[in-house]
């Protein structure tokens, strides 16, 4: 975690960690597979909400707590850094992380709230962002794609995969761009 964004994120990542740990008895190793118990906690958490559904405070807290674990796993796997504006530190649905390239950004609290709710959540924005000019194969590899239930969608360990596939994509299509337009795919 870097020194400006530590003092923010920190204190949430370790109230994920303390959720899993009292919970489920383990401990979270920042790894991708750690995130299929986040997914069980937020599975558990949500179903254990009135109606099975968390109340707007507390889908809030374990969204940001959430949230912060997984973008800690995603920068500790791919490289990036949390952008936290002016202004957006005490709103953590805000925070971005910016994966490094090839770039990806995204809100990871906002995909945490949508794996606790199991579904999308208002005010939230859960897109997946891409360079502009990679949008389109982006969308291409999302209609070719097999069909994933709604539980593995909104899963962090659903979002996490989706994010490997996009990458690996913007990786071979920036190679493409540096071989040039006379070169074999």
């Amino acid at each position: 975690m870097d020194a400006r964004s530590e003092p923010l994120v920190g204190p949430f990542v370790e109230a994920a960690r303390g959720y899993v740990r009292r919970a489920l008895s383990l401990e979270l190793d920042s790894s991708a597979e750690s995130l299929a118990y986040v997914d069980h906690y937020a599975r558990t958490t949500r179903k254990a909400g009135p109606g099975g559904k968390l109340e707007a405070d507390v889908l809030r807290l374990a969204a940001a707590a959430l949230g912060a674990y997984f973008g800690e796993v995603l920068i500790a796997a791919h490289g990036g850094a949390w952008e936290i504006q002016p202004g957006d530190e005490t709103s953590p649905e805000r925070w971005r992380v910016e994966l490094d390239p090839p770039t990806l950004a995204l809100h990871p609290i906002a995909l945490a709230a949508c794996a606790l709710a199991g579904e999308e959540v208002p005010g939230y924005d859960d897109r997946i962002s891409p360079p502009l000019q990679d949008a389109a194969a982006l969308q291409q590899l999302r209609e070719t794609a097999p069909p994933m239930d709604e539980e593995q969608y909104y899963s962090l360990t659903g979002r996490y995969e989706a994010i490997e596939k996009m990458r690996e994509l913007l990786a071979e299509i920036a190679r493409r761009r540096a071989a040039g337009p006379d070169a074999p795919n």
